[in-house]
Parts: structure tokens; sequence; C-alpha cells
């Protein structure tokens, strides 16, 4: 779990770590500047991983509302996003590292709250 104030100008830089063949877990929960819970209802999560940061994409995790499209789901009032990656996704991937962000909109402000690197752990035992 990671926790994060955000309303800041700068996106938090935290680096993630997928081990091929796994499902990736991440839960972000959100606070104001004050320490408080940062409500999210009325926003939308989106993020991408890319080789470089105009490279092509290698996967988009959205989400919209309640329902997941590709892994990306937000618990809005309680201020946490939580990111997932199938285990059927990440072992399909031929690429071992890349850069990601995670930003949240409300349709008007769109704001990062991560970036950072990838990478991708392949496995040894098989």
């Amino acid at each position: 779990m990671l926790v994060l104030t955000s309303e800041t100008d700068t996106a938090t830089q935290f680096d993630i770590a997928i081990n091929k063949g796994r499902t990736f877990r991440l839960k972000v929960n959100v606070q104001n500047a004050d320490g408080t819970v940062r409500d999210l209802t009325g926003w939308t999560s989106k993020m991408q991983i890319r080789p470089a940061p105009n490279g092509t994409v290698l996967q988009t995790l959205a989400e919209v509302g309640n329902q997941t499209l590709t892994g990306v789901v937000t618990g809005a009032a309680l201020g946490t996003i939580n990111i997932t990656i199938v285990n059927e996704d990440t072992g399909t991937y031929t690429w071992t590292s890349a850069v990601y962000d995670l930003q949240i909109d409300n349709g008007t402000d769109p704001e990062v709250l991560l970036r950072g690197g990838v990478r991708v752990i392949e496995r040894v035992t098989q």
C-alpha cells in the first residue's frame, strides 16, 4: 500500500516491479494536504506504461465509474485507487523496463499523482 498526499504541483516518484506471469497489485490511498482522505467521487483514473515518456503505449489501465475496464479501480469516497494487472497480461510482457504515470481526471483538471519506472522481473523457476 502506498499513501500519498495530493494537491501538489509535482507527482510522487514511485518505481514499481512486476513479476512476469504474476498478478500485480498496488493500493494507493490519496490524502489531502492536511492528511484527510481525498474524496475521488467524480474522478476517473488512468495509467499508461510506455518504453519512454513519448514512446508507444505498452499497456493502458483505465477506470470509469465503478466499472473496471483494464485494471485500475478507484474506491472514490475512500480516496483509494487499486491498481491490478492480471497474470495473463504480465505473462505476455516482452519488455523488461519502462516508465508509467497514474493520472486522475475530473473532466476539467487532470492531475498526475504518480510516475516512475517499471521493471519486469523474469521468472527463474518454471
